[in-house]
């Protein structure tokens, strides 16, 4: 399910615990008004928009990411719902190749979900 600008904006908010406050504070943009357009009482320019996505990922890095997965309806997988059902010689595999890929330097760290398109 792909959501609009507004629940996106929301979703990502919650997910990355971002307080209106802070995100004021990175983007000058009013907390009064980013509370409105959160609530869905105002509306928000394509220019105050892209200001308050880039004050998230700022704030939250990954968060421009998620929010852009969420308006192209793209599902999030959590790496613990990956490996609830994994036996003991599933994880070992996992984390042998997860220690591989990283010992390569190409992998880059971050908080982010796993997507799957």
């Amino acid at each position: 399910m792909n959501l609009n600008h507004r629940e996106a904006f929301k979703k990502t908010r919650e997910y990355f615990g971002i307080k209106g406050n802070k995100l004021h504070e990175i983007t000058g943009v009013s907390a009064n008004h980013i509370s409105e357009y959160t609530r869905g009482k105002r509306d928000v320019s394509t220019k105050i928009l892209d200001q308050l996505i880039e004050g998230m990922e700022q704030l939250a890095p990954g968060a421009k990411r998620h929010y852009c997965n969420l308006l192209l309806g793209k599902k999030l997988i959590l790496p613990e719902d990956i490996v609830s059902d994994m036996d003991a010689d599933e994880l070992s595999l996992l984390m042998l190749a997860i220690a591989s890929r990283i010992g390569s330097g190409n992998v880059k760290i971050s908080n982010s979900p796993l997507l799957v398109s």
